[in-house]
């Protein structure tokens, strides 16, 4: 489906959160956050994915 897909504008990559948030053990995830993807579901699945393996690679005292 042509419209199935976001097409960001060169440039906004950058605005893209990375899965750590600034409050401790908060990480974040969805389309929106920064995959090297394109925002779409598979990015999501790949957010998730990297928020869980930040949170699991944390050091022990902070989870």
């Amino acid at each position: 489906m042509p419209k199935a897909t976001f097409s960001q504008v060169v440039g906004t990559d950058n605005l893209r959160s990375g899965q750590r948030a600034s409050v401790p053990n908060l990480m974040l995830a969805g389309d929106w956050t920064r995959t090297d993807w394109s925002a779409t579901m598979a990015s999501a699945v790949q957010s998730a994915e990297r928020a869980v393996e930040a949170l699991l690679t944390q050091p022990n005292g902070s989870r």
